[in-house]
C-alpha cells in the first residue's frame, strides 16, 4: 500500500511539474526563444505589440537593474518574431552608464530600419538622462504629466577622501607613466589641466546626447518654435539653439516636455500601445507580450550583489547619462 502511494504522488509530482514547465514555456518564450511575458497569457497568437520593460539605472550586466544585454537580446529577439509588429518602450529609468545606453539606442535604431515597424516610447515615473536617450530612438513619445523626464546632460564625480587620510594618518604613493595616469585620484586635490581635460571629454560626450535630441525632436520643436516664429523662417540653427537652451540638466515634467518639444503626447502605456498597434496596422484592441522576463537565481542574486560592491567602492568615476538626484 505504501508503495502505490508513493508512486501515486511521484507522478503527481511529475505531472504538475510538466503543466507547470509547459505553460512557463508558453507564456514565457515568444517563438524566438526569448523570455517574455504576454498581455493574454500564454494564449497569445496573432500579430502583436511587444512592451520593452527598461526599468532601474542603465548598464551592461548583472548588477544592473536596466541590464542592457538583456534589453538588446530581447530586442533582437523581436526583430526575428514576425508576429511582432510594433515595440513600446516603456522607460522607468534616471540613465546610467553612456556606452550601454548608446548600444541600446543603436539597437532600437536596427530593429526599426530592418523591421519598418512602429516604436513608440512611454515614460513611467521617471524617464530622465540616459532614460530620455534612450526615448530618442523611437518614432514617438508619450509621457505621463506628472512624469520626471530631461536631465540631459553628462555627469562624472569622483570621491575624495584627503581628509580621512590626514585624520587616520596615512598618505598614497603613485608611480605612473603619464601626467594624467591617475587623474581623478580621491588622495590628492584634482589639478586645473585635469579637470580641463574631464571637462572637455564630459562636453563631447554631451554633443553626443544632443545631436542625438535634435534629431529626434526637430519636428516637434520646429512646431513649438512656430508659435513665436513664422514656420518659414525656422532653421535647423534655431532649432539646435532651442534644444541646447532646454537641454542644459534642468529636469521636466511631463507637461513641461510637451511645452518644450521634449515630447509628442501626453498619455498613459495604454494610449502608447494603441498608438503603436494602430501604426502597425493593427485592428481591435492589441494583444501584447512583455519583456524581458526576469527569473533570478540564487547564484544570480550573489553574483548581482558581489559586482554592486566592486562599482560601489569604485564611486561614479565613469561618465553617466543619469540623473545626479537619484545618485
Amino acid at each position: 500500500m505504501g508503495v502505490i502511494v508513493v508512486m501515486i504522488f511521484f507522478f503527481m509530482v511529475l505531472f504538475g511539474g510538466a503543466i507547470f514547465v509547459i505553460g512557463g514555456a508558453l507564456s514565457g518564450l515568444d517563438s524566438s526563444g526569448a523570455a517574455t511575458t504576454t498581455g493574454a497569457g500564454f494564449l497569445a497568437f496573432g500579430e502583436k505589440v511587444a512592451i520593452l520593460d527598461v526599468s532601474g539605472v542603465l548598464g551592461e550586466g548583472t548588477a544592473y537593474q536596466a541590464d542592457t544585454a538583456a534589453l538588446i537580446a530581447q530586442v533582437k529577439a523581436w526583430q526575428e518574431n514576425s508576429s511582432i509588429k510594433a515595440i513600446v518602450v516603456r522607460v522607468n529609468s534616471p540613465g546610467g552608464a553612456v556606452s550601454a545606453t548608446q548600444e541600446l539606442y543603436e539597437a532600437l535604431h536596427e530593429y526599426s530600419a530592418e523591421t519598418q515597424n512602429p516604436v513608440v516610447t512611454s515614460m513611467g515615473d521617471i524617464a530622465a538622462s540616459g532614460g530620455y536617450y534612450t526615448a530618442m530612438a523611437t518614432d514617438y513619445v508619450f509621457a505621463n504629466p506628472g512624469t520626471l523626464t530631461g536631465s540631459i546632460g553628462v555627469i562624472m564625480s569622483f570621491y575624495d577622501y584627503q581628509g580621512i587620510q590626514d585624520k587616520i594618518g596615512i598618505s598614497s604613493r603613485v608611480v605612473k607613466s603619464g601626467e594624467f595616469k591617475d587623474i581623478g585620484s580621491g588622495s590628492r586635490a584634482m589639478t586645473s589641466e585635469e579637470r580641463a581635460l574631464l571637462q572637455d571629454t564630459i562636453l563631447d560626450t554631451y554633443d553626443q546626447f544632443l545631436e542625438a535630441v535634435v534629431m529626434n525632436r526637430e519636428r516637434k520643436i520646429r512646431t513649438v518654435l512656430s508659435e513665436t516664429m513664422t514656420s518659414g523662417s525656422i532653421t535647423a540653427e534655431d532649432v539646435y539653439d532651442h534644444a541646447r537652451e532646454v537641454c542644459d540638466g534642468r529636469i521636466f515634467s511631463g507637461r513641461q516636455a510637451l511645452e518644450h518639444g521634449m515630447i509628442d503626447e501626453l498619455g498613459t502605456l495604454d494610449d502608447a500601445v494603441r498608438y503603436a498597434a494602430s501604426k502597425a496596422g493593427i485592428a481591435g484592441e492589441p494583444t501584447t507580450i512583455r519583456g524581458p522576463v526576469r527569473r533570478p537565481t540564487l547564484f544570480g542574486t550573489i553574483q548581482s550583489k558581489i559586482e554592486g560592491i566592486d562599482k560601489t567602492l569604485a564611486g561614479s568615476a565613469r561618465l553617466e547619462y543619469r540623473a545626479s538626484f537619484d545618485q
